[in-house]
């Protein structure tokens, strides 16, 4: 007998990889940061948050959910930016 996987009565749930958790995303991103002025950086920042915020929103999360999401996104951006600089300021390079 083979199952009837499109006459579910349940509706499909979208779960979207955690921001977070992407370390590609957040490299690129870090990167493109360092790269620029503190303004530039700014603005660049501003605008990307942005985006992430709409595509959240369009796949359901609610405003506390995308607020939450972005808030642990931007952490882990600011660990990626701050690490290097952590390591390369130890005295005669120790690690």
């Amino acid at each position: 007998m083979q199952l009837d996987l499109f006459n579910s009565k349940t509706p499909a749930i979208v779960c979207a990889f955690p921001l977070h958790r992407r370390v590609n995303t957040i490299r690129k991103i870090a990167a493109a940061l360092d790269a620029r002025s503190y303004r530039a950086g700014q603005r660049y920042w501003s605008m990307h948050v942005a985006q992430e915020r709409k595509r959240l929103d369009r796949l359901g999360a609610t405003p506390k959910e995308i607020d939450a999401e972005i808030s642990r996104y931007a952490a882990a951006v600011s660990r990626a930016l701050q690490l290097p600089k952590q390591y390369r300021s130890t005295p005669e390079g120790a690690a």
